[in-house]
């Protein structure tokens, strides 16, 4: 369901779209408080810097051994969510290795569209597996109400090839967003 010219990106590296993104899309400002960017801990430093750069504040969700090696979107009051500008999400995640099945995709993504946020899935490792593809934000998306709306997921080509300084990866979801990005 991709339209390749309104909903992929190409990058010079997800590592630089990553912290790039919060440069040219997160206001200072979010329901006049400053901007929250959410990121799991432990974290990609990229999203931290990323949030610190735009002038957001970074706040830190536990994704350990309680909280099932993802943040525990249930326990996110609607004081944060409101002045929330993106949330950071890594699946397959690293370190923890664990996957993000659709109904927590799912969950992410209505949080993200009820509050007016960007729901970023960091999918750099998606095509590193051993049985079945992990399943991806823009799969739950599309199956959720056939929208992108609100989410851009990002892979890297270089990690699936083995070739880390070949900087290659895209961006997909959002049309309106990857318009503003790439403006």
């Amino acid at each position: 369901a991709l339209d390749p010219e309104r909903h992929v990106l190409p990058v010079a590296g997800t590592k630089e779209a990553l912290f790039l993104l919060p440069q040219v899309l997160v206001p200072e400002v979010s329901a006049g408080v400053r901007s929250a960017v959410l990121v799991p801990n432990p974290v990609y430093a990229v999203y931290v810097g990323a949030a610190v750069l735009a002038g957001a504040e970074p706040v830190y969700l536990p994704a350990t051994r309680e909280t099932g090696f993802l943040p525990d979107l249930e326990t996110l009051e609607p004081a944060l969510l409101e002045r929330t500008a993106a949330l950071y999400l890594c699946s397959p995640a690293n370190p923890q290795g664990v996957v993000a099945d659709l109904g927590y995709w799912r969950r992410a993504l209505r949080l993200a569209r009820r509050y007016g946020f960007l729901l970023v899935a960091d999918e750099c490792y998606a095509e590193l597996y051993d049985r079945a593809p992990p399943p991806g934000v823009l799969r739950a998306a599309w199956e959720e109400d056939r929208s992108f709306a609100r989410v851009l997921a990002f892979h890297s080509l270089s990690k699936r090839s083995n070739a880390a300084g070949l900087r290659s990866g895209f961006v997909a979801g959002d049309a309106e967003v990857l318009a503003r990005f790439l403006r």
